[in-house]
Formats: C-alpha cells, structure tokens, sequence
C-alpha cells in the first residue's frame, strides 16, 4: 500500500535529502539523509534512527566532513516597510 502525506495526502517515496537543523546559534547541514518524501507537498520524515544518528553526531564534535560558508542577510533597515 502506497504512503500517503499526513498533511496534503499526496503520495510519499523513498529519497536522500540534505536537512538543515538549527542548533542553538549554529547551522548544520547533513547530507545524503535518508528520508520519505511527499511528491506533492515536498515535507520530509525522517525515522527515529536517522533522528538518533543526528543527535550522536551533534553530541560528538567530531570534525565536520566540510565547511561551507553563508551569507546572512538582514531585513532591518527594511523593517517598517515589511510591517505596513
């Protein structure tokens, strides 16, 4: 029996993503997740042991495969204007 989205109903297939998790004031990219993904809607389930490889990897500090560099933007001077 075909999975169906929990949120639009739309059909959910096996595929590897990248997740990006905020973690207190830093960003993490995992890549090559396993994931379940809804064709329609585009929301991803991840299964409690790729949750629980994730936080062992959080907790242990171990030196990341790569490093990327983000550029961050800010909307404060655009502040009044997003508001009105």
């Amino acid at each position: 029996m075909e999975e169906k989205c929990q949120f639009c109903g739309g059909a959910v297939k096996k595929k590897t993503v990248s997740l990006d998790l905020w973690k207190k004031e830093k960003l993490y990219v995992f890549k090559n997740v396993p994931a379940k993904v809804c064709e329609q809607c585009g929301e991803k389930y991840f299964s409690s042991k790729i949750y629980g490889i994730i936080d062992r990897l959080l907790k242990d500090k171990s030196k990341p495969d790569e490093t990327m560099i983000v550029p961050v933007l800010s909307l404060e001077k655009f502040a009044e204007e997003a508001v009105s």
